[in-house]
């Protein structure tokens, strides 16, 4: 993933993708489905993102159970394992998440920008409002000065 990506994508549209994309390792690897062992064990999933807290984790495995991208079965050995579905597969390989989060992160940007610029526009309009009152104040000033000068220098008039 690069930078932009990091930067642009929330958290936890990144972590979604990143969970996908590791359940979605075993899809290719055999060319018939009967052939590929596509469980993946809670505990080597947990041994993956080891950086992102376990709560958190499995908070994200249930929006991706809930949202039917991702199926969970007790295996053989009785322990939990996870792996992707169809509807996972294409979100992982269409980056979805990863659209929407980027999708998201600009369109809070959009909603500041869009802030920023009523308040930009108000203050242009209130400056102005107090310039204008401004330049009455000068016109004024030059007009009661003109007069003064008027009165001791008459302007001759010429036909």
């Amino acid at each position: 993933m690069n930078i932009f990506t990091k930067l642009l994508v929330p958290r936890t549209f990144r972590i979604r993708h990143e969970i996908l994309e590791f359940l979605s390792q075993n899809w290719n690897k055999t060319k018939h489905p009967s052939q590929r062992d596509l469980n993946v064990s809670k505990v080597s999933l947990f041994e993956k993102f080891k950086d992102i807290d376990k709560s958190e984790l499995q908070n994200h495995l249930d929006i991706l159970l809930k949202n039917e991208e991702i199926f969970s079965e007790v295996g053989v050995d009785q322990k939990l394992a996870y792996h992707t579905v169809y509807k996972g597969l294409d979100l992982y390989l269409t980056k979805e998440y990863l659209v929407k989060g980027k999708h998201e992160r600009l369109n809070g940007w959009y909603d500041i920008l869009k802030i920023l610029g009523a308040l930009i526009v108000i203050a242009s309009f209130v400056r102005s409002i107090y310039l204008e009152g401004q330049n009455k104040t000068d016109i004024q000033n030059m007009e009661y000065r003109l007069n003064k000068v008027e009165k001791h220098f008459p302007v001759r008039q010429s036909l």
